[in-house]
């Protein structure tokens, strides 16, 4: 039996999520300023409220921030310990005190004028103390017996699923995971904290892309 193909052109409708946001003006992307430097992170040994890797603030008064995806690679490792804890708060105000970068901030729409609402930090961050408001969304837990190696890559996926599973090898990897989607609302914070016993240097990364859409 012959085959037959049709000369009709597949029509696939442009209703994503993320095509949605860009197309809105309302999709944006934070990257540390010099592409390929990274920033170096806290000394944390414990989970610590008042020390931070990552701050979001929502500096609006009308538009809800959602995180979408967050890609961290390793520039220059830390020292001693093994497992690394990245644990993810919400939380009222401006939690965000000193330290750290800056991240440069984007619109993905070419044609849009459109500004971010939000103060992106990161870095070796000072952060103000947990309000009575303050929720733990969760931790991960990455590379449990290793420390990490120059090249990993982090990738952590806001309400989807991962992209990838991960390579834990003494060599570096890539490390997905998947965690609930994210209101940030006006006014208020996400903090995310990176600790591990016994660290003594911090890690440095490059935030290879942090994507949300604000609306």
């Amino acid at each position: 039996m012959a085959l037959t193909t049709s000369t009709n052109p597949i029509v696939s409708p442009l209703t994503g999520r993320d095509t949605q946001a860009a197309s809105s003006g309302v999709q944006f992307v934070a990257v540390t300023p010099t592409p390929g430097t990274g920033v170096i992170g806290p000394v944390a040994t414990t989970f610590s409220e008042i020390l931070g890797l990552m701050t979001v603030y929502n500096a609006s008064t009308t538009v809800t921030i959602y995180p979408q995806t967050l890609t961290l690679h390793v520039t220059v490792i830390g020292t001693t310990g093994a497992r690394q804890n990245y644990t993810h708060v919400l939380d009222d105000g401006n939690r965000y005190v000193s330290g750290g970068t800056a991240l440069t901030k984007s619109n993905t729409n070419s044609g849009s004028s459109t500004t971010s609402e939000a103060t992106i930090t990161f870095g070796a961050l000072v952060t103000s103390a947990a309000s009575g408001s303050r929720r733990i969304l969760g931790n991960n837990q990455i590379r449990e017996a290793l420390i990490e190696v120059v090249g990993d890559r982090y990738e952590f996926n806001f309400g989807g699923a991962p992209s990838g599973t991960g390579v834990r090898t003494t060599l570096g990897g890539d490390f997905h995971v998947s965690l609930p989607a994210v209101a940030i609302a006006p006014g208020d914070t996400w903090v995310l904290h990176h600790w591990r016993a016994s660290i003594t240097v911090g890690v440095t990364f490059e935030v290879g892309q942090f994507s949300y859409i604000e609306r």
